[in-house]
């Protein structure tokens, strides 16, 4: 089984990696942006048709939601173009395509986690981006999986966790918004369970697009997450220091965001329940994630 792994180097990217070269019986081929212009679309068809990949996992993407409001097209040739290239290549040689989205497809007005069937609204170019290539996917009915997650975070990558850690080390009060909610997963976990429906899904050859949204099975707003994280640290680690000893509420109204974005994007995995019963657990996936920092940190501090 040949797999081809856009995006290698990406925050998800990496922990894909990691899982794909612990399964022997697969060759894996990465393109990043130093391998290959992604922007060209001609050159990265001609490209596929020269390695032939079985599975093509797409972990590669614009995803700077407030610089993606000024550089448009930019953003579309990434989140959009590539993919039409991608579904063609699907279509021509029935292979396997796998994308990855994003719960900014929602407008946030919905009050409970949006399910696969949920009418999209995207407020925001970045959403706007995604949403067109799901679109297109599930139009064209390639061999296909879409995966929707919401707030990745790990140890590393520009993510909401690493910025609250870095805030927390050199101040001593935060002010995090307490009515923007979300699903947050580790880049870790999504890693894990996307593999293990991709080569489920390619073992037993089902065709056509399928939909998904990877998250845990309950919300929790920006406030909550960012304490959750702190104390499990002050707990549990030593080694990372902290600064702060304050986390205040505000609302969003207060915060000022650059970006429109949606205020609930919280996400049920009603597919995944359904057919193949597993769920990640956020304690686990933070706690994980601060084991990674503490190594990391410890590497930093041994060079």
């Amino acid at each position: 089984m040949k797999i081809l792994l856009i995006g290698q180097k990406g925050q998800l990217g990496q922990k894909i990696y990691k899982q794909l070269t612990e399964i022997k019986y697969i060759s894996l081929i990465c393109w990043d942006r130093q391998t290959i212009d992604l922007l060209y679309t001609e050159s990265v068809f001609y490209k596929l048709l020269t390695i032939k990949p079985d599975i093509i996992i797409n972990s590669a993407a614009y995803t700077n939601v407030d610089q993606a409001e000024k550089n448009i097209e930019l953003t579309f040739r990434i989140n959009y173009i590539l993919i039409k290239t991608l579904v063609k290549y699907s279509l021509l040689t029935k292979s396997l395509l796998v994308q990855f989205s994003t719960d900014y497809v929602f407008d946030g007005k919905k009050n409970q986690p949006y399910t696969e069937t949920d009418p999209t609204n995207p407020l925001n170019i970045y959403g706007h981006s995604k949403l067109a290539s799901d679109l297109y996917i599930l139009q064209k009915n390639c061999n296909s999986l879409i995966f929707r997650i919401s707030w990745l975070f790990s140890s590393q990558g520009n993510n909401f966790l690493l910025k609250i850690l870095d805030q927390a080390q050199y101040k001593q009060t935060l002010r995090i918004t307490s009515d923007q909610y979300g699903s947050p997963l580790s880049a870790n976990e999504v890693a894990s369970i996307s593999t293990k429906l991709i080569l489920e899904l390619y073992k037993h050859k089902k065709n056509g697009a399928h939909l998904y949204h990877i998250s845990i099975n309950n919300i929790m707003s920006r406030y909550s997450l960012a304490k959750s994280f702190l104390t499990k640290i002050k707990n549990e680690s030593k080694t990372i220091k902290i600064k702060c000893n304050k986390i205040i509420p505000i609302k969003y109204l207060n915060y000022d965001d650059k970006t429109q974005r949606p205020r609930n994007s919280a996400l049920k995995a009603n597919e995944i329940i359904q057919k193949h019963c597993f769920l990640p657990n956020i304690n686990k996936c933070i706690y994980e994630t601060i084991e990674e920092i503490k190594i990391k940190q410890q590497d930093k501090n041994d060079y």
